[in-house]
């Protein structure tokens, strides 16, 4: 009699195989989340009201929308609108979407807790919106409160 040990054992090819698809899902979706999520994040704290109405808007909907419906948008969606991608690239599309939003409101809430004070103070010395994000208050690294 067989047991799931020795299906496994006489798949591990296979097992490798998935192991290393998984890996490279999260590699390529991570870095893509990352840098997409922060883009949003930007949108949303950003002066251009639209650009904040409609990230949160993105936010609102893709976080409270379960994983497996965004990989079946991908999987099935996206042939139904004439979209032709290997599966790997759908994959990497429905990882990035819907992590990207949950990305947004870490470092949303990351840059809301920089204290208001400097972000006026690089506005004042003349740098631009992006120039302030990125020089001032992205980069933060502040010790924790001593008592």
């Amino acid at each position: 009699m067989r047991t799931g040990v020795d299906d496994v054992i006489s798949n591990f090819d296979l097992v490798l195989q998935g192991f290393r698809l998984t890996i490279e899902l999260f590699v390529v979706s991570g870095i893509l989340s990352l840098l997409f999520g922060t883009a949003l994040a930007a949108m949303r704290v950003g002066p251009v009201a639209v650009l904040a109405r409609a990230g949160a808007l993105y936010v609102a909907l893709v976080r409270n929308t379960p994983l497996l419906i965004v990989f079946i948008l991908a999987t099935f969606g996206l042939p139904k609108l004439d979209v032709q991608l290997p599966f790997f690239v759908k994959g990497v599309i429905a990882l990035t979407v819907y992590t990207s939003a949950f990305v947004c409101e870490a470092v949303r809430s990351g840059i809301n807790s920089v204290p208001l004070g400097q972000a006026e103070a690089a506005r004042a010395t003349g740098l631009t919106f992006t120039q302030t994000m990125s020089s001032v208050v992205l980069p933060q690294d502040r010790p924790p409160p001593s008592n």
